[in-house]
């Protein structure tokens, strides 16, 4: 059975969104990541064409989560040598997506707009525990580099693997009224 989306979101209240500038905006002093299952999730929307964007990530590339030139989006955890990359096209430059990954200590999952993304794109390695590190939003914090050019929004982060349904119900919580049905 195909996975259905939850109502698309057509525009968001930029009124309390940040906005990055692609050049050198970022948030850091958020706390250390997760070290064990975790869960991130962040409403953004990407402008920038070309390059990689970080949404959310820690020292040494522990964990970074964020997008490609090729509209796809990336995790590496437990180092810059591994990761997984969803199909290119998943998000849309200029518009909102709700984006969620998931870590059991094993498996990532990715989620766009409330349905999970098969990681059949890109990938290197095998992904480890990411070991503590200081967290970022917006992004790399070594160099820095990685700066997200567009919005990010309403960024969660837990310390456990959330479930599909779990991560759906964040998506709509925040940003759909009861009249809509949801």
């Amino acid at each position: 059975a195909t996975e259905q989306s939850v109502p698309r979101v057509t525009t968001i209240n930029n009124q309390y969104s940040a906005t990055f500038d692609g050049v050198n905006d970022y948030i850091g002093g958020i706390g250390n990541c997760p070290t064990g299952n975790f869960t991130i999730s962040a409403w953004i929307k990407k402008e920038g064409a070309g390059g990689y964007y970080a949404i959310y990530s820690a020292a040494s590339v522990e964990i970074w989560f964020g997008a490609s030139s090729s509209e796809a989006l990336r995790i590496h955890i437990g180092g810059n040598s591994s990761y997984k990359d969803t199909a290119d096209g998943v998000i849309n430059e200029g518009q909102w997506h709700h984006c969620a990954v998931t870590w059991d200590g094993s498996n990532a999952v990715i989620y766009v707009d409330g349905v999970s993304k098969s990681l059949s794109g890109a990938e290197s390695g095998t992904l480890h525990t990411p070991v503590a590190g200081a967290g970022v939003i917006g992004a790399y914090p070594s160099t820095p580099s990685n700066y997200w050019d567009g919005n990010i929004d309403e960024v969660s982060i837990w310390d456990k693997e959330l479930s599909r349904d779990e991560i759906r119900y964040h998506l709509c919580d925040y940003n759909y009224d009861d009249s809509n049905g949801v």
